[in-house]
């Protein structure tokens, strides 16, 4: 049941009352004086009948008991009964505080789950509502030992009551007691409110070993609603930070990670709970004092030396709750409380009234704008409605009223759009209006990676599920404004061929709107199509557990650093990942596939249990197949933030490669939140269009370490 509060986050009511003698007179304090005190014909309080809980976790239960005074019972399972204090002023987790606890009479275990009304002319009349309850653990037991000895200590796991509690016994009163919070993670001066979780919907269970990030679904114009929570959209590095008893990691992250923000974890040791795991963005100021990928990823590389902080924006985890069908208010709640107050640690804070303030600050400094979140919200997979990207801007927005779904405006083009409401991903309810929308509001960061490329297309007219056909040959009645280039073949059945060239936004729609939803460039250009621009290593993985691309991905990252080079890393978009290599002008197609399997074999021959370059699905063994083979004229793989046809939506999008994590998720990457995640971090692929690299210290290398291998 949900713990009784003022609010969410908020001190229970304790009202400042105490207790009369007449209140608290016990003559006994065996089960019996329970039994006598009740007529069990009028009250619904159960009666004792000597249950023995089987081998668990002895319990404690709290009620709310609104007698003749306002008050609360402590009750704690010791051999078959509830043993019972009254506490007059409630809880407080200052160690300062200390509170008066009458030990009353024993109560049978039934009396846990008691919640009801005791009527009128009962003993003890009034409304007894369960407060907390939850498993607890006597620190100095056994109790008979502790009652003789005056001090009880208790380590309670409520959703309201956690860690370490003291009672001490007062010598010159019978029954009476002094309750207070010892010194540990869960205590709190006056004014800072402990974690009160509204629990109805949390589930009490291990901590996850998987996870997947919530991701923005849309985006939206400026609107003001009280159910939305406003925060601005921070660039950096987004990962989830776990803590688990004393030990700190960071999931999808490197070992570097550790290394180079150790401070960060220093400061994370401090969280005030045994156990959590946060979401949030690590940031790094630039000289001018602004968030700054950049210049985070040269600090994460010790290449300068700057402060990195962790921005946490949410709580999915706290000790052995899963917060993730809980409200994202009432997990922000709990976020604030228990983050340790350090310089490097930084709670994302909201507005609600004020989101067109916080908009007018985020565009000043040059942010990108902000992320609407609903209050009420649960954490989900993937992209969802329930968060929005409000792009920032150069001019003042007037905001509209409480947010509505939008709908998609109306577009004016030299192209007839033909049934944009024919649904291509029947699973996910995409339309063609989507696919052409998506490609148009990503045209600018998918364009230089098709310009001058002759380009296959793979068209589903009918759907994901309906068929498909590649189509390479520029159709005669494609519009005379689209460019193209005549291919001669290699091939002895075909002469030559007339690729389409995509080189500006129209020609892009074009395409979308003739359901081409897979866009593979070739790796040359136009004027130099014998001299690819990149080496590719495609990963592809046999079985379903894709952990196992992750690991292969790392062998690959690490074995092409020894070999001096500056790898680049994007989901393919389906099942694998794709590794890249801008190279400088001049290689052959057949002199980057050779170079291309001495690197694929030197990674199966380190990582046998892991990698293969056999191309026979069946005698893989479960392996992940790196394909070197890619890399030959007129191979193609899909191009950056191309959608795929799987139904998610999914898109080949770029990573950084310290998000490279066993619980990597390409299918949360979809057309729905990659705009928002380029607009959040820019490309993390540009760098393949410029940082090319020479092949020829690599290859001697390469040479090098394979015959290492053979001695």
């Amino acid at each position: 049941m949900r713990p009784v509060t003022s609010g969410v986050g908020d001190l229970p009511v304790m009202p400042l009352v105490t207790f009369g003698e007449s209140d608290l007179l016990v003559m006994s304090k065996d089960i019996r004086a329970y039994n006598k005190k009740r007529d069990f014909s009028q009250t619904l309080e159960p009666r004792s009948r000597k249950r023995h809980r089987k081998a668990t976790e002895p319990v404690f239960v709290v009620h709310r008991h609104e007698a003749r005074r306002l008050h609360y019972d402590l009750r704690l399972e010791v051999d078959g009964a509830l043993k019972s204090f009254a506490v007059p002023k409630g809880f407080s987790f200052d160690p300062k505080d200390k509170h008066l606890a009458v030990r009353t009479e024993d109560h049978p275990l039934e009396y846990e789950d008691f919640d009801g009304v005791i009527p009128q002319g009962q003993y003890g009349a009034g409304m007894m509502t369960i407060w907390d309850r939850g498993p607890y653990e006597l620190l100095n037991g056994p109790w008979d030992a502790a009652i003789d000895a005056g001090k009880i200590e208790l380590r309670m796991r409520g959703s309201f009551l956690r860690g370490e509690w003291h009672m001490v016994k007062l010598k010159k009163e019978k029954d009476q007691w002094l309750l207070f919070k010892s010194r540990d993670a869960y205590a709190r001066e006056k004014g800072d409110a402990p974690v009160s979780l509204g629990l109805l919907n949390a589930r009490r269970q291990p901590m996850p070993q998987r996870l997947s990030r919530m991701e923005i679904g849309d985006r939206s114009s400026l609107f003001v609603d009280p159910e939305w929570l406003y925060e601005p959209m921070l660039p950096g590095l987004r990962l989830f930070a776990e803590k688990k008893g004393n030990a700190i990691r960071f999931r999808g992250s490197r070992q570097r990670i550790g290394s180079v923000a150790d401070r960060v974890v220093a400061a994370l040791g401090g969280t005030r709970a045994e156990n959590a795991i946060m979401d949030g963005i690590f940031v790094c100021p630039d000289d001018e004092n602004r968030p700054c990928p950049l210049t985070l990823d040269r600090a994460l590389l010790g290449e300068v030396s700057k402060p990195i902080f962790y921005y946490a924006f949410d709580l999915l985890y706290y000790d052995e709750w899963d917060l993730r069908d809980v409200s994202l208010a009432e997990r922000k709640a709990a976020l604030s409380s228990i983050l340790p107050k350090h310089s490097l640690l930084v709670y994302v804070d909201h507005e609600r009234s004020r989101a067109a303030e916080l908009f007018e600050t985020a565009s000043a400094v040059g942010l990108r704008g902000l992320v609407a979140k609903s209050a009420a919200s649960p954490y989900r997979r993937g992209a969802s409605d329930d968060w929005l990207w409000i792009p920032a801007t150069r001019t003042p927005r007037r905001p509209r009223g409480p947010h509505k779904r939008k709908q998609k405006s109306a577009r004016t083009h030299s192209i007839a759009f033909t049934n944009r409401s024919k649904v291509l991903w029947p699973q996910a309810g995409y339309t063609k209006g989507d696919l052409i929308d998506y490609y148009e509001q990503m045209a600018d960061w998918l364009l230089p990676y098709l310009k001058d490329r002759p380009l296959s297309l793979n068209r589903f007219p009918n759907g994901i599920d309906g068929g498909s056909f590649f189509q390479k040959e520029t159709p005669e009645h494609a519009p005379d404004w689209i460019e193209t280039v005549l291919v001669e073949s290699k091939h002895r059945d075909e002469v030559e061929t007339r690729f389409v060239l995509c080189n500006d936004r129209s020609t892009l729609l074009y395409l979308a709107n003739q359901a081409a939803i897979e866009l593979h460039p070739w790796s040359s250009r136009r004027g130099a199509l014998e001299s690819p621009d990149w080496a590719i290593l495609d990963l592809d993985p046999t079985t379903g557990d894709f952990s196992l691309v992750v690991r292969v991905a790392r062998a690959a990252e690490e074995l092409l650093g020894e070999l001096g080079l500056r790898p680049y890393l994007k989901t393919s978009g389906a099942k694998g990942l794709h590794i890249y290599i801008p190279l400088v002008a001049g290689y052959t197609y057949e002199q980057v596939r050779m170079f291309c399997e001495g690197v694929a074999r030197l990674i199966a021959i380190r990582e046998p249990a892991l990698a293969t370059i056999e191309r026979s699905k069946p005698r893989r063994d479960g392996k992940v197949y790196v394909d070197f083979l890619q890399n030959r004229r007129e191979q193609t793989v899909v191009a950056p933030y191309a959608v795929r046809p799987v139904p998610p939506a999914s898109v080949s999008t770029p990573l950084a490669w310290n998000e490279l994590s066993d619980d990597l998720e390409p299918a949360d990457y979809t057309m729905t939140s990659a705009p928002a995640r380029v607009a959040n971090l820019g490309d993390l692929f540009a760098p393949t269009l410029g940082d090319s690299q020479d092949l020829l210290a690599a290859i001697d290398k390469l040479q090098a370490l394979v015959g290492e291998t053979r001695r």
